[in-house]
């Protein structure tokens, strides 16, 4: 069918996935970060997932660097969040 239609124009952009290069910061409870650095085809695997714990008095964070500018749209995967009222800030 598409064979046979007439196109005015072609996009010709491209999704790329693109991991971060290195952690800058790393505050409160986090465990495994190191794990966030490889690439795993879009994929959240169970048992080597990084861990990052808030407590009441000291939030978890990671500060990455892509090594670029980035232009476009952001996906994280969450796998468990324990608490209702998890937050996630970006």
């Amino acid at each position: 069918m598409l064979k046979k239609m007439k196109f005015m124009d072609e996009d010709t952009r491209v999704r790329k996935y693109l991991a971060p290069e290195k952690i800058l910061k790393v505050n409160g409870d986090v465990k495994r970060e190191d794990r966030l650095l490889t690439y795993r085809y879009r994929h959240i695997h169970g048992g080597s997932r990084a861990i990052m714990t808030s407590t009441a008095t000291e939030k978890a964070g990671i500060l990455f660097d892509f090594g670029t500018e980035i232009h476009g749209g952001i996906s994280i995967g969450i796998h468990t969040m324990t608490s209702p009222m998890a937050k996630f800030r970006l």
